[in-house]
């Protein structure tokens, strides 16, 4: 049962952060515009530590206009997610988000410190019902965009 729920939290957490979309229009943080590599670890609070943790790794370009990693941009997630508030201090991207799974809905909130190569930031999400997830992020610039 509880390998069922892990996949299920797995593949919702995956798809509202893939199906993120944010314009941005501030000057925004210390990004070095390119292609990005980023790590996700999934953190779930409370659940066996016998499970394995969950890890997605993809790249996308980042630019000073759109440096909200949005994940693969894969079509047809089945997610509608919709991102408020988005806030840059100095070098700091925040967000607020709100996600209809369509198994109920997904409050987050998100931020991302930007170091001109490289990134580090949190997810923390709470389910309909009150299950908690936490996504680690981690970015490195890679190259340029294709």
């Amino acid at each position: 049962m509880k390998k069922h729920v892990i996949f299920f939290l797995t593949a919702v957490t995956a798809l509202c952060f893939l199906s993120v979309s944010v314009p941005v229009h501030a000057a925004g943080p210390n990004i070095r515009e390119g292609k990005w590599e980023i790590t996700t670890k999934l953190e779930i609070p409370g659940m066996s530590s016998d499970m394995p943790q969950q890890t997605f790794v993809h790249k996308e370009c980042l630019t000073k206009d759109d440096f909200v990693p949005q994940g693969s941009r894969t079509k047809g997630a089945g997610q509608n997610c919709e991102i408020k508030d988005v806030r840059t201090s100095g070098d700091t991207v925040s967000w607020t988000m709100h996600c209809d799974t369509g198994q109920g809905g997904m409050d987050g909130k998100g931020s991302i410190t930007y170091r001109g190569d490289t990134f580090e930031g949190t997810i923390n999400t709470v389910m309909q019902g009150g299950m908690k997830m936490i996504q680690h992020l981690q970015g490195r610039r890679v190259g340029d965009c294709d």
